[in-house]
């Protein structure tokens, strides 16, 4: 008797359904998955811009203090990695953050990023703003964010994703969620994602 290979996909990692039909009186549930694919990596390819927020997502969201009140944050060198290998691809990589700390610009400067705006509060102003600067589209902006002051550009660009441990209303709207978590490399796994897509549709 032949057996039955039954592959298990993680859904929640991009945005789509389920099949759901009866067959031989059971219930078969499948994953519409190399359609769904094929959508993220369709996005991925168009992308000529990549933006990020930072807490949350280039950070873990964590905040350390020392006696003297200095705020510390911990950064990952793998999504630096990943913008270097965006930057020489010719892409344009950028934060939008709420966030208004030196040590932010600091991190920015080193990764070498093209845009960095800090303290927004309204960052779909920003979004429209770069759009115009660089002649691009929404569909050729990817951006990753975690919480809700990115939920309307996640949902406003070409690519929205979300990290891991985004909050849940960001992760139903985005077209892929990270396996990892903001902090531990989903920036660095956007950007493969990314450039992956290109390669393979060049």
């Amino acid at each position: 008797m032949k057996k039955e290979v039954i592959t298990v996909i993680p859904l929640e990692r991009v945005k789509g359904g389920l099949e759901i039909e009866i067959k031989n009186n059971n219930l078969v549930i499948s994953a519409k998955v190399n359609e769904l694919e094929e959508e993220i990596v369709s996005k991925a390819s168009q992308i000529k811009v990549f933006l990020t927020d930072s807490d949350g997502v280039l950070t873990d969201g964590g905040m350390f203090y020392s006696e003297q009140g200095d705020e510390l944050k911990k950064f990952n060198t793998k999504d630096g990695m990943g913008m270097h290998m965006l930057k020489k691809r010719g892409i344009i990589v950028g934060i939008i953050t709420g966030e208004d700390r030196q040590l932010v610009k600091n991190r920015a400067e080193k990764m070498g990023v093209d845009e960095l705006h800090m303290g927004i509060l309204n960052k779909m102003e920003i979004l429209e703003r770069i759009k115009e600067k660089y002649g691009v589209s929404a569909e050729q902006i990817c951006f990753v964010g975690d919480d809700i002051n990115d939920l309307e550009v996640i949902k406003a660009v070409g690519l929205g994703c979300s990290v891991a441990d985004g909050m849940e209303i960001v992760k139903s709207n985005a077209d892929y969620i990270t396996d990892r978590k903001g902090g531990a490399g989903a920036v660095r796994e956007v950007a493969e994602l990314v450039l992956q897509a290109k390669q393979a549709l060049n």
